[in-house]
């Protein structure tokens, strides 16, 4: 007979083991059901993306459901860089990645933040300007003994596994036409002298006296390219975005705060004249500050600035990436948060499609400069004829405000010009639209390598994309050339290409038809 004792233990062990057995079949079935839910078909406000919660009153109940599936959630197939690059990842990295430049006795300050690919951004504390300093001196200075990371990762292994990656500031990549924080360091005195920081009126410039104000110093490529412009705008947004994401280690909290955004100083160094056309892209910069931006070259006086951001050169934005190799890249984080602020600020409702029962609507960019379509009247003559239905302008998107230019292309389902910066308008146009470029003669394989920038873009924004060629001509600069020739029957091919992949839209059969050349 089993004493009372054991009689307790053998029934534990027994209801142990039935539990055990218990669970192992729970688990089996909950690979398909991991977890009990209590939902609301829909929340309040948020019905599924493709859905108009005005348009579907649909009573709502509470009901005890089991989760969905492991096949329904939702994975990245980008793959590692395209991810890195165009998703949360790109800002969490460099929010994530930060180091201080300076030696711990330097009164300055210079804590710099990288990409994975290592393009930088940096903070600088107490910086002098000073428009009258003779040289040898520099106009900008700051008191910093700059750390040597070569030196410190070849004194000690542990510590150079914790410093990969992070690069002296002569080893940091420039952009185009000498940008990024290495050029612009290059006009900078960063010397560990209080005598560095004396101004020309005998002032010395230290926390104390500085403004204790934010001020954007950008150093712009000052090209007046549509597409370069905004890139270096958009990367100036993404800085102070990450700034605000970022955590400084001397206070705990984000290096920046949305109440700072308003009063930040954008400060154009170097020679920049400043806006050319304020009602164009150069507007957007108003969407950062509400101070209007400054010049270095009309400064008249000493100034010892608190805060100074150095921002991401606009060549390191994403988005140039892959300018020159083909990429899928699907994510849409980045360039979604762009576009949305973009359109809060111009008030332009975002809609994902043009009504679907209006007729086709062809927008042609018409270029006044270089690189005009020769015989451009009558190709689109010979079109309309061809597709009687279909509304074809010519554009000429150069003399609009932007505005009004992002409302017509909102209104576009066909969007076709020469590669040059009026195809930047992809960021606008309607998901499922058609984009057309012509490009140059030499870029067409096997010959040459085609642009790929705007046909990656297009794939991000689910755009059908379609490229041309025209006509080679010996000895000629196509991209300096004043009239770009391309045949009639290339130029109609395009535009059936681009309206064809229109037909799913509305009450269309999507019947694809014969459309005979004009004789």
């Amino acid at each position: 007979m089993l004493s009372t004792f054991k009689k307790i233990w053998v029934g534990i062990a027994v209801f142990l083991g039935l539990a055990y057995v218990g669970f192992i079949l729970y688990s089996e079935q909950t690979e398909l059901a991991p977890q009990i839910l209590t939902s609301t078909p829909w929340s309040n406000t948020n019905p599924p993306h493709n859905q108009d919660s005005a348009d579907h009153n649909i009573a709502t109940t509470q009901s005890t459901v089991v989760a969905y599936p492991n096949d329904y959630i939702s994975k990245s197939d980008n793959g590692e860089e395209c991810d890195a690059l165009y998703s949360e990842q790109y800002l969490t990295h460099l929010a994530s990645h930060h180091i201080p430049y300076c030696e711990d006795e330097s009164q300055s300050g210079f804590e710099c933040f990288r990409t994975h690919r290592n393009e930088t951004t940096c903070i600088a504390t107490s910086v002098l300007m000073d428009p009258f300093r003779q040289g040898p001196k520099k106009k900008i200075a700051m008191h910093c003994q700059l750390r040597n990371f070569t030196v410190e990762k070849a004194a000690n292994p542990t510590k150079a596994e914790l410093l990969s990656g992070v690069q002296n500031i002569e080893d940091m990549p420039s952009g185009f036409f000498a940008t990024g924080v290495k050029e612009q360091l290059k006009d900078w005195d960063i010397q560990p002298h209080d005598s560095n920081m004396l101004s020309s009126s005998g002032s010395l410039c230290d926390a104390s006296t500085s403004d204790g104000n934010w001020t954007l110093l950008v150093r712009r490529e000052n090209n007046e390219n549509f597409w370069h412009k905004l890139m270096e705008f958009w990367q100036s947004m993404i800085t102070l975005d990450v700034l605000q994401m970022a955590i400084n280690p001397s206070t705990s909290k984000p290096y920046l705060s949305a109440l700072d955004i308003p009063n930040i100083q954008i400060l154009l160094t170097g020679n920049d004249a400043g806006f050319v056309n304020p009602f164009g892209v150069d507007q957007l910069w108003e969407l950062i500050t509400d101070n209007q931006p400054q010049l270095e070259i009309q400064m008249t006086a000493p100034v010892c600035l608190g805060k100074v951001i150095l921002p991401l050169y606009g060549s390191s934005s994403p988005y140039w990436a892959h300018a020159w190799d083909e990429a899928d890249c699907r994510n849409t984080f980045l360039v979604d948060a762009f576009v949305k602020r973009v359109y809060s600020w111009l008030d332009i409702v975002p809609k994902r499609h043009r009504n679907e029962t209006d007729n086709t609507i062809v927008t042609i960019i018409d270029r006044k400069g270089s690189r005009k379509l020769k015989n451009m009247e009558t190709f689109v003559a010979n079109a309309q004829v061809r597709w009687p239905d279909v509304t074809f302008q010519t554009i000429d998107f150069a003399s609009m405000h932007l505005a009004a230019q992002i409302k017509v292309i909102r209104e576009t389902d066909v969007l076709l010009g020469l590669h040059g910066a009026g195809l930047t308008h992809i960021f606008w146009l309607p998901e499922e639209s058609s984009i057309i470029e012509i490009q140059a003669p030499n870029k067409r394989e096997p010959d040459g390598r085609p642009f790929t920038l705007f046909r990656n873009l297009a794939k991000t924004r689910n755009i059908n994309y379609f490229t041309g060629h025209p006509e080679r001509e010996e000895g000629v600069d196509w991209q300096a050339t004043e009239w770009v020739e391309i045949k009639n029957e290339v130029f109609q091919a395009l535009v059936d290409a681009g309206i064809n992949a229109q037909m799913h839209r509305g009450s269309s059969a999507g019947e694809v038809l014969p459309r005979p050349l004009p004789s």
